[in-house]
């Protein structure tokens, strides 16, 4: 009898063996779900300095061609590309433009490099003036405006006097005026007259065209040197993707839909008369499903 001590029964490290296994089996599901969890957490983070990415420095001016011919009379797309340096082929576009009094303002709002393109704020920076404005050749259209109209004024009014050539005025003693005509039309009136009416025609249409032309017009010529002022930056957020909207930071940044955490194991003192839900483990029962 003293050498006797108590066995644990086949039952007993039946359920002890079991109970080991789930507890097994549980941790190692929470060491995945952590290991899961923050690889993800990294992925997130990698994502978001890939968007914070700088494509271009803050404010940066950058040297450029400008393609299109720029007539202030009509408008039109605007196109530039840096020739050379470390953003050889970058190409910048403008939707438009507009004569201020002497110089030509646009703003470039696309950019396209590397087979992407890019949301943009940036200005054309003139090389000498250092001013957001491109300076041109200024057509102040004194010849169109003033000089043809009068011309043409004043032939319609040498025709007048032709035409009332054969008129005679007389100022009676009461201060009014009377005028005569013998009746009598030479070849001398009749030419007066169809010139007289000719030049007052002509006048009125140019005079309607001066009214309707812009009082100045600013000629860029193509293949000019500029500079382009980068406004903030140019980051890879920026990017427009195939939908035409950029790129969702905030999107991007919320993590993905965590993996459900497997249920805490519970240890059941009498297994009689319960039953396991899915995926619990029950001692001397196994997984059940």
């Amino acid at each position: 009898m003293a050498s006797w001590a108590p066995k644990p029964s086949g039952i007993a490290n039946t359920v002890q063996t079991e109970w080991q296994q789930a507890n097994s089996r549980q941790n190692s599901h929470v060491r995945n779900a952590d290991h899961e969890a923050g690889a993800q957490s990294g992925s997130v983070r990698e994502a978001q300095q890939a968007l914070n990415h700088k494509i271009v420095p803050d404010y940066a001016v950058i040297p450029a061609i400008l393609e299109t011919n720029i007539d202030t009379d009509e408008n039109s797309l605007v196109t530039a590309e840096v020739p050379a340096g470390p953003y050889a082929g970058m190409r910048f576009y403008a939707s438009g433009y507009q004569r201020l009094e002497n110089t030509v303002d646009f703003t470039f709002t696309a950019m396209r490099w590397q087979g992407k393109t890019y949301a943009v704020n940036a200005k054309p920076l003139d090389v000498e003036t250092k001013r957001t404005a491109l300076s041109g050749d200024v057509n102040s259209r004194y010849f169109e405006r003033i000089v043809i109209p009068a011309l043409a004024r004043g032939v319609a009014r040498a025709g007048e006097l032709y035409e009332e050539a054969a008129e005679t005025t007389v100022v009676t003693g009461l201060g009014t005026t009377v005028q005569t005509n013998d009746g009598a039309v030479n070849d001398r009136e009749v030419a007066g007259a169809f010139v007289g009416g000719l030049a007052d025609q002509t006048a009125n249409v140019l005079e309607q065209d001066a009214s309707r032309v812009p009082i100045k017009q600013v000629l860029v010529d193509g293949n000019t040197t500029i500079g382009i002022q980068i406004i903030g930056s140019i980051t890879a957020a920026d990017e427009i993707g195939p939908d035409g909207q950029r790129v969702d930071l905030e999107t991007i940044s919320q993590p993905a839909q965590q993996p459900q955490r497997p249920q805490t194991f519970q240890p059941m003192g009498n297994s009689r008369g319960r039953t396991a839900g899915p995926n619990v483990y029950a001692p001397g029962q196994g997984m059940s499903q």
